[in-house]
Order: structure tokens, then sequence, then C-alpha cells
């Protein structure tokens, strides 16, 4: 059980990616090599959330192959390797970046996640629900120190950085693959997926670049960001221990969780005209509705659909990741450009 929270430990970059991009792209813009904008940063997390879908599905085969601890050991190994190497093509290479960040990485993570729920659901059954909530929320938890730890470190004199302007029913019965495609609960679930994924990209990569610019505060900004891992974590972990004792349907969740979310990004824009702690609550309160999303998934994939095709089922689920992931870079910035950051929103 303590292996699973750490070998999700890579997924803290889903939320330190917000803090972490304004330094990145003022960083392209202004310090690495000459010819290094090669590519569009924002395809990073994008490619990221993307990736992980086709390496759920992988991980079926792999374990086939090779068994379930080797194919954990192998996943956590090829995101780390991609993670170091971007040491070297930061300073190089968006493109590159954008491949070891968002393809390397969202493929190990996407494997070493479902290894880590199923080991969850192999060793404590009765409490898999609460389990896969503390293992998503471990390094949602551990982003809160490495947000302080990135601004202190790039940016110790508070400066403003170069910013951008322009649930079911319950049931034993395992669903095959195919049954599952055939299954209503599965578009609900997809659907929900797609909307929420979307919004949670916007936060993710512009909480902080659109706030720059009305609030020049970087380090208040930085502790939004180590804020949002808090009230993520949290949110999961009284989420799981609510579907754990049915407490609360999926169903139930799923439509709170994405009529909030719509609320909130209507007042996005104005959050930060008006006041900065405004503001600040808007995007932790985004974060809160936001996070379900992580730990819906492997719950429903394993409650509503059954455990013997988890990883294929919770795969397919994830195929949301696939045309959010992939369209958002292409969509977002036309939209941006001709309609601006309320309409946006």
């Amino acid at each position: 059980i303590i292996g699973a929270h750490l070998v999700t430990a890579p997924l803290s970059f889903i939320w330190l990616y917000g803090n972490l991009s304004a330094y990145m792209d003022s960083y392209f813009q202004f310090g690495c090599y000459q010819d290094c904008l090669d590519g569009d940063s924002q395809w990073i997390l994008c490619l990221c959330l993307a990736m992980m879908c086709p390496g759920t599905l992988l991980t079926k085969h792999l374990e086939d192959k090779v068994g379930l601890k080797l194919t954990g050991v192998v996943a956590t190994i090829f995101t780390n390797a991609g993670l170091f190497g971007t040491v070297w093509t930061v300073q190089r290479s968006v493109a590159g970046t954008t491949v070891l960040m968002g393809v390397v990485m969202g493929l190990g993570q996407g494997v070493a996640s479902v290894v880590a729920f199923q080991y969850v659901e192999g060793w404590a059954p009765d409490h898999a629900s609460l389990l896969i909530a503390t293992t998503t929320g471990a390094s949602t938890l551990l982003s809160m120190v490495q947000n302080q730890i990135i601004t202190a470190i790039v940016n110790p004199a508070n400066l403003k950085p170069d910013a951008r302007r322009d649930a079911g029913k319950i049931t034993t019965r395992s669903l095959m693959p195919a049954e599952t495609l055939k299954s209503a609960s599965f578009y609900a679930l997809f659907m929900f997926g797609t909307a929420t994924l979307f919004s949670l990209i916007l936060k993710a990569n512009y909480y902080k670049q659109f706030a720059l610019l009305y609030i020049p505060d970087d380090r208040f900004l930085t502790l939004v960001g180590t804020l949002i891992p808090v009230l993520a974590a949290a949110s999961r972990l009284v989420l799981g221990a609510c579907l754990n004792r049915r407490r609360v349907s999926i169903q139930a969740v799923c439509v709170g969780s994405l009529a909030v979310n719509s609320v909130l990004c209507a007042w996005w824009y104005s959050a930060a005209r008006l006041d900065a702690h405004l503001y600040a609550l808007l995007i932790l309160l985004l974060a809160l509705v936001q996070s379900v999303y992580y730990i819906i998934f492997p719950v429903a994939a394993l409650h509503m659909f059954g455990p013997a095709h988890f990883s294929t089922n919770y795969g397919l689920l994830l195929l949301s990741f696939i045309p959010v992931g992939l369209l958002s870079p292409v969509v977002i910035p036309p939209l941006l450009h001709s309609l601006g950051w309320f309409w946006l929103f």
C-alpha cells in the first residue's frame, strides 16, 4: 500500500505545472539557447494527460508479459528518465521538452497509476475507494512542497514573471470491455471527464498567467498554487470515505461537480479584476471540484464495471484524455485571440 503511494508520486506534475508553466514560458522566450522555440509549451500538460490513456491500456499487455511488480518498476524508471531528461532538453528545445514531459511521462504515469490501483484493490478490497483516494491524494500533497521550492529557487526576489497577454449502482459482475462500451454509464462518465478535463487544463495552464495581468504578486499566486493540492487531496479523501460508506452516489458527485465547475468558470474573469483574495478562493474551489475526476474514474471502473478487466475498462474511460489533450492546444489559442479571456473561461 505504501509502495502504491510512492509509485504515483510523479502525478504531482499535474498540480505543480500551473505554477511552473509561467517560469518555463518566460525561460523559453528569454533564457534558453537560440532557436529553442520550436514548439508550444502548452502541449506539455495536454500531451501528458492524453498519453496516460494509452499507458493504462498498455498495462494489461505488460502485466501478462512480465508480471505486475516488474511492470510497476519499468513504469517508474520510464517516467523518471523522462523527467530527468528535461534537464537537458529544456535548455535547447520546447519540442524535446514536450516529448519527455508530455509523451514519456504521460505514458509512464498511465501504467504506474493502474499498477498502484490494482495493488490497492488486491491488498485492501474492503477499503479500495478510500485508499485510491489517498493514493492519488499523496502526489497532490507532494506538489504543495514542490511549488514552494520551485518559486524559492526560480524567483526568490518575487519579481513578476513575463506572462502571455494576448456514481452509479455498485455491481459485483465484471463487464467485458465490449460490454462496457455498450453501457450508458460509460458514455455519461466519458462526457463528465471531457468537460472536467477541459476546465482543468485551462486552470493548470492559465490560472497564474491570467492572474499576473491584474495581480502582480508572484509569491501570492505561488501560495495559491501551493494550496491547490491541499484542497484537492482533502476533497479526494472526503469523497473516498463517502463513496466507501455509500454516503453519496457516483452520479450525484458527477452532476454536482459539473454544476459547481460551470458556475465558477463563469466568474473566473471577473474575480481577478475585483480582488486577489476572491480570485484565490475561486481557483481553490475550482481545484476542489475538479479533483473528484481523479477518484471517480478508477472507483467507477472498479465498482460499476468490476475488477476482472479493470485496467482495460479504466483505460477506456481515460480515452477522454485524448480528444481534450490533443485538441485543447489547437482550439484554445484561437479562442483566446479572437474572443479574449472572458469568453474563453
